[in-house]
């Protein structure tokens, strides 16, 4: 069985070659990168539902006031009370029951 003979160490002048190309490969990588992050997320935003306004930068916008409906007719013309029940309609009175077989 023979063992690999071991790689001559670099001259200072590879070592720096391998190290520029090394520091351009990983600029390259983080440029690609951010441009695949950027071309996602503008695919998603252009994707959800509801969205009606391409132009529009996504900073909140106010409520229309014209557009809120007044609270009586939301709930129900009473505001927000229980619908009306007879007296002794419905469940009648609690009764505290305990477990057993």
């Amino acid at each position: 069985m023979s063992e690999a003979m071991p790689t001559p160490p670099l001259s200072p002048a590879e070592r720096d070659g391998a190290l520029a190309r090394l520091r351009a490969w990983r600029a390259a990588l983080a440029v690609a990168a951010v441009a695949g992050v950027a071309t996602a997320a503008t695919v998603a935003a252009d994707t959800i539902p509801g969205r009606t306004d391409p132009a529009s930068t996504g900073a909140a916008q106010a409520p229309d006031p014209s557009s809120a409906q007044d609270p009586q007719q939301q709930f129900g013309g009473g505001g927000l009370q229980p619908p009306f029940s007879a007296p002794g309609a419905g469940f009648g009175r609690g009764q505290a029951v305990s477990g057993g077989s």
